[in-house]
């Protein structure tokens, strides 16, 4: 337990959590539904159907709710999209309900373009916070299930962090897997990507997004070196192992799995027509083709 407590610090989810953004659904619904019984008091109202003491108290009825709802909101997401409806409805009637449900319309539309960028900004900076000291890296194996504790100890492995409702929880799992991936954490992610929490499933995007990318920008560094130093069965032994890493990811599908493979077996050909005898090349070339041959990445190759 003492190692639980040691762990490596976050670069911090409570930023991330005070921006949380309200319910679209409730929000839309409230603002609605308030715009239409607001017209519906003004119809009854000019068509002489209700007296005006009978409109006012309904209008001033009609604001107490809307506000007190927009105080529990506000308490729950510290988001006061609906305290402004709740003013604009009690200080001009429909006409001010209607101004105010269209700029909720306009902030949560803007609120839901700009969640990715949040994720992204907030999983940019867990990942470069800082390397894991010893400590860290036995926690995070710990975490991952890779060690266990025997006797009293008990950790939950990272998958399992997903199938309950701790949002904050879930975060630290997926940026961990940012922090230290490795394939056999790809079926989190996918998990992830199944949450009924949306802003789970756009942080699992991002994640699985940006491993995806260090991986094409790994492959495109090494293209590179490789076609400047096209004799050289090094580079082009660095090019297979990369693509053949990458097919072995879980991060790609099936069709892409079949096109890394092939670009690294090519890139392994090339090593081996660079070095005939070096004996990493001929194997890397044939747990390729074995892997090719198979339909799928090769699960006994090392990269």
């Amino acid at each position: 337990m003492m190692i639980e407590n040691a762990g490596d610090g976050f670069a911090g989810t409570g930023p991330l959590l005070d921006r949380s953004t309200p319910e679209r659904l409730p929000v839309a619904l409230v603002a609605g539904s308030t715009v239409l019984c607001e017209v519906a008091l003004a119809f009854a109202l000019v068509r002489g159907s209700a007296p005006p003491a009978v409109a006012i108290a309904v209008h001033v009825a009609l604001s107490i709710l809307v506000g007190a709802l927009a105080l529990a909101v506000l308490r729950r997401t510290r988001s006061a999209l609906l305290v402004h409806l709740a003013l604009w409805t009690f200080t001009a009637g429909p006409f001010g309900a209607a101004l105010a449900a269209g700029l909720i319309t306009l902030d949560l539309t803007a609120r839901r373009r700009a969640v990715d960028q949040d994720f992204g900004r907030w999983l940019d900076d867990e990942v470069e916070a800082r390397e894991h000291d010893p400590i860290g890296r036995l926690r995070s194996d710990l975490l991952d299930g890779r060690l266990r504790l025997v006797g009293d100890g008990a950790v939950r492995p990272l998958r399992a962090t997903l199938e309950g409702d701790d949002r904050a929880a879930k975060f630290e799992a997926l940026a961990r897997i940012a922090r230290r991936f490795d394939p056999s954490l790809s079926h989190v992610i996918h998990a992830a990507l199944g949450d009924a929490d949306p802003s789970v499933r756009v942080l699992a995007s991002t994640v699985l997004a940006k491993l995806q990318t260090l991986h094409t920008r790994e492959i495109a560094t090494l293209q590179a070196a490789a076609a400047q130093a096209p004799a050289s069965a090094e580079a082009s032994l660095a090019l297979a192992r990369a693509r053949l890493g990458y097919a072995r990811s879980g991060l790609i599908k099936a069709l892409q799995v079949r096109t890394e493979l092939l670009a690294a077996g090519a890139a392994a050909d090339d090593a081996v027509a660079a070095a005939p005898h070096s004996v990493p090349a001929r194997a890397l070339r044939d747990a390729i083709r074995a892997a090719i041959g198979a339909g799928g990445p090769a699960p006994g190759a090392a990269r």
